[in-house]
Protein backbone atom coordinates (compact mmCIF):
# COMPACT_ATOMS: atom_id res chain seq x y z
CA UNK A 1 0.00 0.00 0.00
CA UNK A 2 1.12 3.36 -1.27
CA UNK A 3 0.76 6.04 1.13
CA UNK A 4 1.38 9.97 0.70
CA UNK A 5 3.64 11.81 3.22
CA UNK A 6 3.66 15.47 3.87
CA UNK A 7 7.15 15.52 3.38
CA UNK A 8 6.10 15.00 -0.48
CA UNK A 9 7.02 11.04 -0.44
CA UNK A 10 4.93 8.48 -1.72
CA UNK A 11 6.76 6.24 0.18
CA UNK A 12 5.07 2.98 2.43
CA UNK A 13 5.67 3.69 6.03
CA UNK A 14 7.68 1.33 6.22
CA UNK A 15 10.49 3.19 4.03
CA UNK A 16 9.80 6.22 4.85
CA UNK A 17 10.43 5.20 8.80
CA UNK A 18 13.93 3.40 7.65
CA UNK A 19 14.77 6.62 5.63
CA UNK A 20 14.11 8.49 9.30
CA UNK A 21 15.74 5.78 11.56
CA UNK A 22 18.79 7.47 11.90
CA UNK A 23 17.87 11.05 13.12
CA UNK A 24 15.02 8.65 15.18
CA UNK A 25 18.08 7.15 17.45
CA UNK A 26 19.93 10.35 17.39
CA UNK A 27 16.88 12.07 18.60
CA UNK A 28 16.55 9.16 21.39
CA UNK A 29 20.19 9.27 22.14
CA UNK A 30 20.16 12.96 23.21
CA UNK A 31 16.58 12.27 25.05
CA UNK A 32 17.66 8.85 27.06
CA UNK A 33 20.63 9.97 28.46
CA UNK A 34 21.00 9.23 32.11
CA UNK A 35 18.32 6.41 31.84
CA UNK A 36 20.20 3.42 33.03
CA UNK A 37 19.24 0.80 30.64
CA UNK A 38 17.81 2.55 27.64
CA UNK A 39 19.47 1.67 24.29
CA UNK A 40 18.23 4.27 21.49
CA UNK A 41 18.45 1.30 18.97
CA UNK A 42 16.09 -0.64 21.32
CA UNK A 43 14.08 2.27 21.83
CA UNK A 44 14.01 3.30 17.93
CA UNK A 45 12.61 -0.17 17.17
CA UNK A 46 9.89 0.51 19.99
CA UNK A 47 8.94 3.41 18.04
CA UNK A 48 8.75 2.00 14.53
CA UNK A 49 6.79 -0.50 16.23
CA UNK A 50 4.10 1.74 17.48
CA UNK A 51 4.01 3.78 14.37
CA UNK A 52 3.36 0.34 12.33
CA UNK A 53 0.46 -0.66 15.00
CA UNK A 54 -1.04 2.83 15.13
CA UNK A 55 -0.53 3.85 11.47
CA UNK A 56 -4.04 4.57 11.34
CA UNK A 57 -3.63 7.23 13.40
CA UNK A 58 -1.76 9.31 11.83
CA UNK A 59 -2.83 11.95 9.69
CA UNK A 60 -1.07 11.75 6.40
CA UNK A 61 -1.68 15.53 5.87
CA UNK A 62 1.02 16.39 8.67
CA UNK A 63 4.67 15.46 8.11
CA UNK A 64 5.65 11.95 9.85
CA UNK A 65 8.53 13.15 11.82
CA UNK A 66 6.50 15.56 14.80
CA UNK A 67 4.16 12.27 14.70
CA UNK A 68 7.62 10.37 15.14
CA UNK A 69 9.33 12.18 18.13
CA UNK A 70 5.75 12.40 20.39
CA UNK A 71 5.58 8.56 19.93
CA UNK A 72 9.40 8.48 20.75
CA UNK A 73 8.65 10.93 23.83
CA UNK A 74 5.94 8.70 25.08
CA UNK A 75 8.59 5.02 24.75
CA UNK A 76 10.93 7.28 26.99
CA UNK A 77 8.23 8.12 29.04
CA UNK A 78 7.21 4.80 29.46
CA UNK A 79 10.67 3.38 29.96
CA UNK A 80 11.48 5.84 32.66
CA UNK A 81 8.34 4.63 34.51
CA UNK A 82 8.98 1.55 33.80
CA UNK A 83 12.10 1.28 35.53
CA UNK A 84 11.30 3.41 38.60
CA UNK A 85 7.97 0.97 39.06
CA UNK A 86 11.46 -1.43 38.73
CA UNK A 87 13.57 0.51 41.27
CA UNK A 88 10.69 1.28 43.57
CA UNK A 89 10.01 -2.88 43.74
CA UNK A 90 13.99 -3.41 44.10
CA UNK A 91 14.27 -1.19 47.05
CA UNK A 92 10.81 -2.32 48.55
CA UNK A 93 11.99 -5.80 48.44
CA UNK A 94 15.22 -4.97 49.41
CA UNK A 95 13.74 -2.78 52.23
CA UNK A 96 11.05 -4.93 53.54
CA UNK A 97 13.20 -6.85 56.07
CA UNK A 98 14.91 -3.62 57.01
CA UNK A 99 11.26 -2.24 57.64
CA UNK A 100 11.11 -4.44 60.72
CA UNK A 101 14.81 -2.57 62.22
CA UNK A 102 13.73 1.13 63.01
CA UNK A 103 16.98 2.15 62.59
CA UNK A 104 17.75 0.01 59.06
CA UNK A 105 19.39 1.63 55.81
CA UNK A 106 16.98 -0.46 53.82
CA UNK A 107 14.04 1.81 55.49
CA UNK A 108 15.54 4.78 55.23
CA UNK A 109 16.09 4.32 51.05
CA UNK A 110 12.62 3.23 51.19
CA UNK A 111 10.52 5.68 52.75
CA UNK A 112 13.13 8.55 50.85
CA UNK A 113 12.30 6.47 47.59
CA UNK A 114 8.68 6.89 48.33
CA UNK A 115 8.93 10.86 49.86
CA UNK A 116 7.20 12.19 46.87
CA UNK A 117 4.26 9.97 47.02
CA UNK A 118 0.97 10.22 48.85
CA UNK A 119 -0.24 8.25 51.96
CA UNK A 120 -2.95 6.33 49.06
CA UNK A 121 -0.11 6.16 46.35
CA UNK A 122 1.94 4.49 48.57
CA UNK A 123 -0.44 2.10 49.37
CA UNK A 124 -1.94 1.24 46.12
CA UNK A 125 1.66 0.86 45.01
CA UNK A 126 3.10 -1.37 47.40
CA UNK A 127 -0.16 -3.48 47.84
CA UNK A 128 0.33 -3.58 43.80
CA UNK A 129 3.77 -4.19 43.12
CA UNK A 130 5.26 -5.78 46.41
CA UNK A 131 2.12 -6.91 47.65
CA UNK A 132 1.20 -8.33 44.00
CA UNK A 133 -2.66 -7.46 44.51
CA UNK A 134 -5.24 -7.09 41.63
CA UNK A 135 -6.52 -3.56 40.68
CA UNK A 136 -9.90 -5.23 41.66
CA UNK A 137 -8.71 -6.55 45.00
CA UNK A 138 -6.87 -2.81 46.12
CA UNK A 139 -10.22 -1.56 45.07
CA UNK A 140 -12.36 -3.43 47.84
CA UNK A 141 -9.44 -3.46 50.51
CA UNK A 142 -9.79 0.38 49.97
CA UNK A 143 -13.31 0.55 49.58
CA UNK A 144 -13.01 2.84 45.65
CA UNK A 145 -13.66 2.48 42.53
CA UNK A 146 -11.12 0.63 40.13
CA UNK A 147 -10.35 3.41 38.25
CA UNK A 148 -9.00 5.15 41.46
CA UNK A 149 -6.92 2.73 42.07
CA UNK A 150 -5.68 3.06 38.42
CA UNK A 151 -5.41 7.00 38.98
CA UNK A 152 -3.37 6.46 41.52
CA UNK A 153 -0.81 4.00 40.25
CA UNK A 154 -0.47 6.23 37.12
CA UNK A 155 0.37 9.26 39.36
CA UNK A 156 2.69 6.86 41.97
CA UNK A 157 4.56 5.50 38.61
CA UNK A 158 4.88 9.37 37.41
CA UNK A 159 6.03 10.58 40.39
CA UNK A 160 8.54 7.89 40.87
CA UNK A 161 9.58 8.47 37.05
CA UNK A 162 10.27 11.83 38.25
CA UNK A 163 11.80 11.63 41.23
CA UNK A 164 14.18 8.90 39.21
CA UNK A 165 14.91 11.00 36.58
CA UNK A 166 16.10 13.52 39.15
CA UNK A 167 18.43 11.39 41.43
CA UNK A 168 19.76 10.98 38.01
CA UNK A 169 20.70 14.22 36.79
CA UNK A 170 21.67 14.51 40.38
CA UNK A 171 23.74 11.87 40.47
CA UNK A 172 25.24 12.37 37.29
CA UNK A 173 25.94 16.18 38.23
CA UNK A 174 27.75 15.13 41.52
Amino acid sequence: MTEVWASGGSEPLEEELARLMPRLKGQLLRSGRGVPGLEAEDLAQEVAARALRHRGRFDRARALWPWLRKLAQRVLFDQRAASARRRAREVALEAEPAARVTDGDGREEFERLLAPLSVREREVLLRFHVGEESVTTIAAALAVPEGTVKSCLSRARRKLAEWNATEEEVRDDG
